[in-house]
């Protein structure tokens, strides 16, 4: 099987969050030139609207990841449409620093947690319903880092703390997910 047959898309959907810039618009890219259909997600939906003009068959939303409610009602919009999703890009997240002496870091390291952490829950968490429910053998991928891993860079440790958690919850939900034939990663 040729490279070409491997990574042929067509037929299927993906739902990228995060897509509006960096790797989320790469994701976007890729899949779209493999033939998927893809939505992409972000808070930002005027630069989500630029890239859509640019793929062959995508669609914009505009989804909030640390919001739950803000998830949920985009899964109910797409939903209402008829729109199936067989890959799941969590690709939302956000790098700040939270030095530890620092008065302001609770903030930082808050919105850190509720992002790169809870969003990926949130979203994770509502897609694998929706593939459960509509029988999809779909694919999860969570963006992680090598910080959530490895030592990470002065004054991340909860950029790092948060991307560990994904790791974590990646590999904790295989025995959850596989039984219904939804692959997880990180």
């Amino acid at each position: 099987m040729s490279l070409t047959q491997l990574y042929d898309f067509r037929g299927k959907t993906a739902l990228i969050t995060g897509a509006s810039g960096g790797l989320g618009e790469q994701f976007a890219r890729c899949l779209d030139a493999r033939g998927a259909r893809v939505i992409l997600a972000s808070r930002r939906l005027d630069k989500l609207k630029d890239l859509c003009s640019e793929l062959g068959n995508a669609t914009a939303i505009e989804m909030d990841v640390a919001d739950k409610n803000s998830v949920i009602s985009c899964f109910s919009e797409l939903e209402a449409t008829g729109e199936k999703i067989d890959i799941c890009v969590n690709n939302a997240g956000i790098a700040k620093l939270t030095p530890i002496f620092e008065e302001e870091q609770n903030d930082d390291f808050e919105s850190l947690i509720q992002t790169n952490l809870m969003g990926v829950w949130y979203v994770t968490k509502t897609v694998a319903n929706h593939m459960k429910n509509n029988n999809i053998h779909g694919s999860i991928i969570n963006i992680a880092s090598v910080n959530g891993e490895a030592f990470p860079y002065k004054e991340a440790t909860g950029y790092a703390i948060s991307k560990a958690a994904v790791i974590h919850m990646s590999k904790s939900l295989v025995t959850e997910l596989s039984p219904h034939k939804i692959r997880i990663n990180s």
